[in-house]
């Protein structure tokens, strides 16, 4: 017999999606995000229309790959390798506010739901607890 249970990430995505609690933090940033686009120009720039596509997707590869491959490198790469670890940290941290801001300027554009909202303030929290750690 097949199971068709939901997967627990699903499962825990959905919880997220529907949490009224997080309503509250949405309130408190969209202020924050309404400035932020306020000038269109600025707006276009950071949502990437100069590109035809999301510029937000794409600053992102830089931390995560930064700090992928620095994790790797501490993981196998023995001491040899640590000033090289440290470097790459360096540029996610440094790639990070970029990649952050341009997220918020997909989440602050139009046609976002409620419960995407929700989803994206835990994402971008989330995210910000990786680069403070990494930072750190």
């Amino acid at each position: 017999m097949v199971d068709t249970s939901t997967p627990p990430t699903v499962s825990f995505a959905k919880r997220i999606e529907e949490s009224a609690a997080l309503d509250k933090p949405v309130r408190l940033v969209q202020p924050l995000v309404d400035a932020l686009l306020s000038d269109r120009g600025r707006a276009d720039a950071l949502q990437g229309m100069w590109l035809g596509h999301a510029v937000h997707p794409l600053l992102v590869m830089v931390p995560i790959g930064s700090w992928t491959s620095a994790s790797v490198l501490d993981l196998v790469g023995g001491r040899d390798s640590r000033a090289a670890a440290q470097k790459l940290v360096a540029l996610g941290v440094l790639a990070f506010p970029p990649a952050a801001v341009t997220g918020w300027a997909e989440w602050g554009g139009a046609g976002l739901e409620q419960r995407d909202k929700r989803v994206g303030i835990v994402h971008a929290v989330s995210n910000v607890a990786a680069a403070s750690l990494f930072a750190a």
